[in-house]
């Protein structure tokens, strides 16, 4: 009995030792890693879903969005800017208005923040550094004047106001078209005083235009201008193709009927693909500046894949980025900018279309 007391015991005892060995010298379990979440602002007003859908498209679970729904008041910026700021963002994607949009840049820079502007654009700013996912108005005149020249147009008239917004697109238009073959007239709907002429006065403008016999009419105003000009030049029987600057996109109702055939240069929207998911997803569609929102997410997303965390650091990568975007190509230059998509689009039945 003893004897088996002793191969017990040496047994246990061989057994102890050969766990304390195990506990002593096996590897600690993986400690568990906890993702730092990153967080993103979104500023501006109106439809942000497209953001959402990049960041479900991305699987990017360690990213926050935080949505900060503000009107375009200086003010009311001014201090959004600054709450997300101190929220600890480390860029902004911007869907702010064109008066809005350059100084929450500027003021997000301050903090060390990154923005990037997903709508809208402002002539003052076509020399600024300041990442963007929409071309500028300049490429979108460019893209215009160089379509209307391969068109073998060579006469253009410029009908508008000559002040304030529209003699930053004034000059433009003078710097691109501007070859020895080209004429170029303008006719201004306001006095020597800056006043609005009436339409006895705008006729008579615009009869003596007639003469110049311009194959194209390029409209530079909002409002009711813009169907006052047709009406009276389709009174007159003035037959030049009516253009229109790209924010007359949104004045289809007071354009009328008056305004079928008018045709606007516009920054292209989401490719095929992105508009059907966005629309399997929301049940609507896409809105003008929707794929452009997605890009610019999908830029951010790129960067904090590759582990920007620094202003510094993100817009280096960001200057190294370029892929195929749902609103097309993103390469940004020295400045921030992109190459751009535009198209023509022409009035018809109150709804512009693709040309």
């Amino acid at each position: 009995m003893k004897n088996w007391l002793h191969v017990i015991s040496g047994v246990g005892a061989v057994v102890l030792v050969l766990m304390g060995g195990y506990f002593l010298f096996r590897e600690a379990p993986p400690e568990e890693v906890v993702e730092e979440v990153v967080k993103v602002g979104w500023i501006g007003h109106g439809d942000h879903r497209a953001v959402d859908l990049a960041l479900k498209d991305l699987h990017m679970d360690n990213v926050e969005v935080v949505f900060s729904e503000v009107e375009c008041v200086h003010d009311d910026v001014l201090q959004t800017v600054q709450e997300l700021s101190d929220q600890g963002i480390v860029v902004a994607i911007s869907e702010l208005c064109s008066d809005m949009y350059f100084m929450a840049s500027q003021e997000f820079g301050k903090a060390d923040v990154v923005m990037i502007q997903a709508s809208s654009d402002m002539n003052d700013y076509v020399d600024e550094p300041m990442f963007r996912t929409v071309p500028h108005q300049y490429q979108a005149l460019a893209y215009g004047i160089d379509y209307l020249s391969s068109k073998g147009i060579d006469n253009i008239a410029v009908v508008g106001v000559t002040a304030g917004w529209s003699a930053a697109i004034d000059e433009l238009i003078m710097a691109l078209f501007n070859g020895e073959e080209e004429t170029l007239t303008f006719v201004s709907l306001t006095n020597d005083n800056d006043e609005a002429i009436d339409d006895e006065v705008l006729k008579t403008r615009l009869e003596e235009l007639k003469e110049v016999d311009p194959d194209v009419v390029y409209i530079v105003a909002r409002g009711d201008d813009p169907a006052r000009i047709m009406t009276i030049a389709d009174e007159i029987e003035l037959e030049s193709t009516m253009y229109g600057i790209s924010e007359l996109y949104d004045d289809v109702e007071s354009l009328g009927e008056i305004g079928n055939d008018l045709r606007v240069i516009v920054v292209g929207g989401g490719s095929s693909g992105f508009e059907e998911q966005y629309k399997i997803a929301y049940s609507e569609d896409a809105g003008a500046y929707s794929a452009h929102a997605y890009d610019a997410m999908t830029a951010v997303a790129r960067v904090l894949r590759d582990g920007a965390m620094t202003k510094e650091d993100m817009v280096v990568r960001l200057h190294e980025l370029s892929f195929e975007g749902a609103s097309g190509k993103i390469d940004f230059t020295d400045n921030g900018h992109i190459p751009g998509r535009f198209e023509v689009h022409v009035l018809k039945d109150g709804e512009f279309v693709k040309k």
